[in-house]
């Protein structure tokens, strides 16, 4: 299945699970669903359907995102959907660009935080955070540092993660 088919598929399916735009973004199962089965995706190296899947989980984001004008969160879903679709470039796609989507793995524990309260989910979400993505972003990013055009959208989309780093 091509790229277009995976992401219109995809877009469809996480529309009609949620029924509305209000509903998608309170779901925590297709936010949990997006991250596990993209984070699933990226390391089975599909990534054409990794960054598809991604790239339609971010644009419904970003329509529900703006229509409850919620600024931080609308900014994470432009920049994902500027970034993502330059992964396909056929040099940010053999040096796998899409290893950056592993930073999905802190966001199940943030909604484990988000529904239980737990201390504990509040740590092992804290340490993951830092890892997956004040770390991993960095480290991902001396694999594409000849790339300047690819640099700012990852430069955006660092500095929100180490902005929400800093209010843990």
């Amino acid at each position: 299945m091509s790229g277009i088919a995976i992401y219109i598929y995809t877009l469809s399916i996480m529309y009609l699970t949620a029924g509305s735009l209000d509903n998608f973004v309170i779901s925590r199962f297709i936010s949990c669903s997006h991250a596990v089965g993209t984070c699933f995706l990226v390391l089975i190296q599909c990534d054409t359907a990794a960054l598809s899947y991604s790239l339609a989980y971010f644009t419904l984001d970003l329509i529900a995102q703006i229509k409850k004008r919620n600024l931080l969160w609308s900014f994470h879903a432009l920049i994902s959907i500027i970034g993502l679709p330059t992964a396909f470039l056929p040099v940010l796609y053999q040096r796998r660009a899409v290893r950056y989507l592993l930073a999905e793995i802190s966001t199940p524990f943030y909604l484990l935080v988000k529904t239980t309260k737990n201390p504990v989910a509040f740590g092992i979400f804290a340490f993951l955070f830092f890892v997956c993505r004040v770390l991993w972003i960095p480290y991902v990013t001396i694999d594409f540092s000849d790339q300047g055009f690819f640099l700012l959208p990852v430069c955006a989309w660092y500095a929100l993660n180490v902005y929400w780093f800093l209010q843990i």
